[in-house]
């Protein structure tokens, strides 16, 4: 029966896909990168209250505990390592597509993954050279540009959900 009202154009077409169906590359990698995306996006929450309960200490005049050093020094190699990763798996995912389902808001997505990833290291190469900077700018540097890592991974996953 449908048949036949195929053949007589009485069938009623099918549903289009919405954009996010048929922009997707392989579901699995898909589904790994946007589950890294907010493994790193929790991480570096984390990582900023941590930074800023360290930075408090230092400021308060006794220094932080080595808990405290400990937790926030891995914790940043782990979001350094998600956030590499993830980046990485995007640009894989980004350049899978067809250039006809690349979308304007996948490219800004990707600049800013790049963008907040070298953040992110940057941040990382500061720590470590915050030992040698004057007393007024020991840590402020690294905690500017972990902050702003962090706001551009925020706006790297608004970007992509709307």
């Amino acid at each position: 029966m449908m048949a036949l009202l195929l053949l007589q154009g009485l069938a009623p077409p099918p549903p289009p896909t919405p954009i996010w169906e048929e922009a997707r590359p392989h579901p699995a990698t898909y589904r790994l990168h946007r589950i890294l995306g907010y493994g790193l996006l929790a991480g570096s929450l984390v990582q900023v209250g941590l930074g800023w309960a360290t930075l408090s200490a230092y400021e308060g005049g006794q220094g932080p505990s080595g808990t405290l050093r400990t937790a926030h020094r891995t914790l940043g190699y782990t979001v350094v390592g998600l956030a590499s990763a993830n980046t990485l798996l995007g640009s894989w995912n980004l350049l899978s597509m067809k250039p006809e389902q690349r979308r304007r808001k996948h490219y800004l997505h990707a600049l800013l993954s790049w963008t907040a990833t070298a953040l992110y290291v940057t941040a990382g190469v500061l720590a470590f050279q915050a030992r040698t900077l004057p007393e007024f700018d020991r840590y402020y540097a690294h905690r500017n540009a972990a902050l702003v890592a962090t706001g551009a991974t925020l706006l790297t996953v608004a970007v992509i959900v709307w």
